[in-house]
């Protein structure tokens, strides 16, 4: 699962900080007490994320053994017809061809419903984690006292700087899921 939004924007905040520091002078950059977290870990070590994961991963392949099964059908009913072209009378035939363009609309159909199911799940699911990565981060940056956290990814050098990641991660998982995200 890419949590891309939220990452997506931190170089950005990354980049506004160091101009402010660079705006403000070293006294300023003293003053704060800075420290870092990986995204990336965060999500690889929340056994929340793991399990939207695996709920996403099964709404995925649900929809494909349904979808494979109306391709299988729709497989069936083109041989079907094309080895009884001769045989079919006109109105059999007709009937056929239109069996024939129903199980196509069907399994078109439960494409658009799959990829429309599991992008709302995957955005649903995107939106509650940013929201309590944020939320767990901020309490903790706060009971610590830091007034800077940096994505550990765009740090090039940093000596003794502590790593919120792991506590992030426990916070995280501690956070409730709001009802309904882990049911299909």
């Amino acid at each position: 699962m890419r949590i891309s939004g939220f990452i997506a924007a931190l170089p950005t905040l990354v980049a506004g900080f160091l101009l402010s520091l660079l705006l403000c002078g070293p006294s300023a950059a003293a003053e704060g007490k800075l420290a870092q977290i990986s995204l990336q870990k965060v999500f690889n070590q929340s056994a929340k994320v793991k399990a939207i994961v695996e709920e996403i991963k099964k709404i995925q392949n649900d929809a494909t053994a349904k979808m494979n099964t109306l391709a299988a059908e729709v497989s069936n009913a083109e041989q079907q017809l094309k080895e009884g072209q001769e045989k079919l009378g006109k109105e059999d035939k007709e009937k056929a061809e239109a069996e024939l363009k129903k199980k196509k609309e069907d399994l078109r159909t439960e494409q658009e419903t799959a990829k429309i199911k599991v992008g709302f799940k995957q955005k649903s699911a995107q939106n509650v984690v940013n929201s309590q990565i944020k939320e767990a981060l901020e309490k903790i940056a706060q009971e610590e006292g830091y007034t800077v956290v940096l994505q550990s990814d765009a740090i090039v050098f940093s000596k003794d700087v502590p790593d919120l990641t792991e506590k992030v991660a426990k916070a995280l998982d501690a956070l409730p899921l709001p009802e309904g995200l882990l049911k299909p």
